[in-house]
């Protein structure tokens, strides 16, 4: 008897305990969610602090924006604040997730050495992600858009595309995802890029207090 009123008692404070965790819908790209599994679980233990849990949405790129703003989910995981600028519908929490140097990447070491020689390449970029623009431009590329990371990779292996720019993690990520490895063609870091988590600005007031419980789970 004594050992079954434990149990229930042990079953009550967990329930009660899991009801008193709010959830947070955060739209993730899968892909993503892949090479950031350590991201991931930061934001979990920080939002545990306060009292919440994240549900993950699967959403790509493009979409999860649209899923902010008309406020079916409450945040974005892991997003550049470039796509973000000027709209009132989502609130950064000023920590960043990840902060990265990102390099060109092809997949043999001869497009390499043409991209080292600065030939004409083709660009493979993400649709949706702003810097591969910024890139293009600024190293004489054409650019070419993929709907998915796993397109543009089989793009390269298939030669339509020479090569595409990405952090170190990414690269890594690609080999147990995707089961490619990427040659890195130059030391030369071309972007510093920081990726956030942003919130529907109907939680405005968790901005603050997340990025604080982000910090001590480093």
């Amino acid at each position: 008897m004594y050992r079954r009123w434990i149990a229930i008692l042990l079953l009550s404070v967990t329930l009660i305990s899991q009801a008193e965790e709010r959830g947070l819908d955060l739209a993730i790209n899968p892909e993503v969610a892949a090479i950031y599994p350590l991201q991931q679980q930061r934001v979990r233990q920080a939002l545990a602090e306060l009292g919440y849990r994240p549900n993950w949405v699967d959403a790509p790129f493009a979409r999860r924006i649209q899923l902010l703003q008309s406020g079916v989910v409450d945040g974005l995981f892991l997003i550049l604040p470039a796509y973000l600028a000027g709209r009132d519908f989502a609130v950064r929490v000023e920590e960043p997730l990840v902060s990265e140097e990102h390099y060109a990447y092809a997949i043999d070491e001869a497009t390499c050495e043409r991209y080292r020689q600065q030939q004409r390449l083709q660009l493979g970029g993400i649709k949706g992600v702003i810097y591969f623009e910024q890139i293009a431009a600024r190293h004489q590329l054409t650019l070419f858009y993929a709907p998915s990371i796993r397109t543009l990779i089989q793009m390269l292996q298939a030669g339509r595309l020479d090569i595409t720019f990405a952090n170190p993690v990414q690269a890594a990520g690609l080999v147990p995802a995707l089961g490619v490895e990427l040659v890195r063609c130059s030391d030369q870091s071309l972007l510093t890029a920081q990726y956030f988590l942003f919130l529907h600005q109907r939680h405005q007031a968790l901005a603050v207090p997340l990025a604080e419980a982000l910090r001590r789970h480093q």
